[in-house]
């Protein structure tokens, strides 16, 4: 006997949505109002950031549409007027992205947000008043400056240097380096700074040898070698699970040597996967091997993954599992690099 859609509990509907992209939801809200009901609930949104081409242009039902999916991140991609509409609807932002902003009033309706803990700005123009308009900004905990169009970076980097509470920055200005005082001075004032990420233009501006000889700092670019590897198989002779992290450039050891560094493996884990089509393929001769999963796939060609792992699964009778996650681009992230 069919079964309406009314008469599924509202749970198994929610749950269902949730494995749905914000297109496919889109959609799938556009049918009936009771559809639409659900899948404006805030759970179905919470890691989606709302994207804003025109405040202006956005109806009262767009802001009632927002403020009922309690939308926590937002990109503001063009047309920065009227921010006391976003600041009065959406006094709970948590992240907030802004590309192409040339008002420094702009950064005083930030102050609205209490709650702001990620600012992304890209391409903006910055004035001398930048420092002063930063410095309220202390719940920050996540700051990205994208090819700001400053006069003055020493400026900049004084009005960042006061947010004591940031664990992330990323700073790809391009032109030219941040000074080595400048830079050395703000790294001493933000405590619990955990991640980097800078751009810098080296070839005519050379950076001094002891440019990140920062006090009781010692950078060390160590490379887990072949050697290593061998070593950790032969230590751990039955080891059954694994998880990789592949992003590193400077790898002296590859993927095929896992059947004779963990010949026992059951699950593996393959994070940031960058590796050659042949060294996933060289997977199947781990003889135990019934799971891998792929984390961070799009940094892979989609297509060429998917054939490779059709033939793994062929190679291996159809006995591994292949999990993988072919994801797309965060917004709110920093396009030229990603932490």
């Amino acid at each position: 006997m069919p079964v309406s859609a009314l008469q599924l509990p509202q749970e198994v509907w929610v749950h269902v949505f949730s494995f749905l992209t914000d297109k496919e939801k889109g959609d799938i809200r556009a049918t009936c109002r009771y559809f639409r009901r659900l899948i404006d609930l805030p759970s179905l949104w919470k890691s989606s950031p709302a994207v804003v081409k025109r405040i202006s242009a956005g109806s009262s039902g767009f802001w009632t549409t927002l403020r009922r999916r309690r939308t926590g991140s937002v990109l503001v991609k063009a047309g920065v007027t009227q921010w006391e509409q976003l600041a009065t609807s959406l006094p709970w932002l948590t992240a907030l992205a802004i590309e192409q902003c040339r008002n420094d009033s702009v950064l005083q309706t930030l102050q609205r947000f209490r709650k702001l803990k990620r600012l992304v700005m890209r391409g903006f123009h910055c004035t001398s008043t930048l420092p002063s308009l930063l410095a309220p900004l202390q719940q920050l905990t996540h700051l990205t400056l994208c090819e700001p169009h400053c006069s003055q970076t020493v400026e900049l980097i004084a009005g960042v240097s006061q947010l004591t509470n940031l664990r992330s920055l990323v700073f790809h200005e391009g032109l030219k380096p941040i000074p080595k005082q400048s830079f050395q001075d703000m790294l001493g004032r933000l405590p619990h700074l955990k991640e980097l990420s800078l751009k810098v233009e080296t070839s005519p501006f050379p950076l001094p040898a002891d440019y990140f000889a920062l006090p009781r700092v010692a950078p060390e670019k160590t490379a887990v070698s072949a050697k290593d590897m061998k070593t950790l198989g032969s230590r751990t002779a039955g080891l059954r699970h694994l998880q990789m992290d592949m992003c590193t450039s400077d790898r002296q050891w590859s993927v095929l040597d896992f059947p004779q560094f963990f010949p026992q493996l059951r699950t593996l884990q393959l994070r940031h996967c960058n590796v050659a089509v042949e060294e996933l393929v060289g997977l199947a001769k781990l003889r135990h091997l019934e799971k891998v999963a792929v984390l961070d796939a799009h940094l892979c060609d989609g297509g060429t993954l998917q054939r490779t792992f059709q033939k793994l699964k062929s190679l291996t009778d159809n006995r591994l599992q292949i999990l993988h996650s072919l994801l797309p681009p965060d917004p709110m992230t920093c396009s030229c690099a990603r932490l």
